[in-house]
């Protein structure tokens, strides 16, 4: 790849709102996992490394919620940039960048990968499932909202996922 694909990248990179280069040479912008602050829009957090010196794969790192590994297509999306064309190079870029510097492109290196738990029903599943219908004023079916992503218990998504 060459340094215009890069320049691409960080051209996309710099017309979300907000970002902007920081001392260290990265792209600044806000982060699609935890979303920065929430006093401030205007601050940044997710930071994006793009070496046009080296051929060193493109990795992001979030100083607020420390979620870090490769630029993919994936985090693109999120930050709602949808290039098929950039996408595909980037993969490519990044998996080659990364032999050469030693650090192989796997599902480790890329975002975190939740794994919803099963539902365990008891006292406090329901409990929780009861209190979620009172705020919401509404009656709702616990396997449904299970099925939409609800979680009843923290500890067993973190359990499931391996965080």
């Amino acid at each position: 790849m060459n340094d215009n694909f890069k320049q691409d990248i960080l051209d996309m990179l710099l017309d979300l709102p907000f970002a902007k280069f920081d001392k260290v040479k990265q792209v600044m912008v806000r982060c699609p996992f935890c979303g920065d602050s929430v006093k401030n829009h205007n601050s940044t957090h997710f930071g994006i490394k793009i070496n046009f010196q080296k051929n060193e794969p493109i990795v992001f790192q979030c100083l607020r919620c420390d979620i870090s590994g490769y630029f993919t297509p994936h985090v693109m999306r999120m930050l709602g940039i949808g290039d098929l064309g950039t996408s595909s190079a980037l993969t490519q870029y990044n998996k080659k960048a990364g032999n050469e510097f030693g650090r192989g492109f796997t599902s480790e290196n890329a975002p975190v990968k939740l794994k919803m738990p099963d539902i365990v029903l008891n006292d406090r599943t329901i409990r929780k499932h009861e209190y979620l219908e009172s705020r919401l004023g509404v009656k709702l079916d616990i396997h449904e909202m299970v099925e939409k992503k609800v979680v009843y218990s923290l500890l067993n998504l973190l359990k499931e996922s391996n965080i």
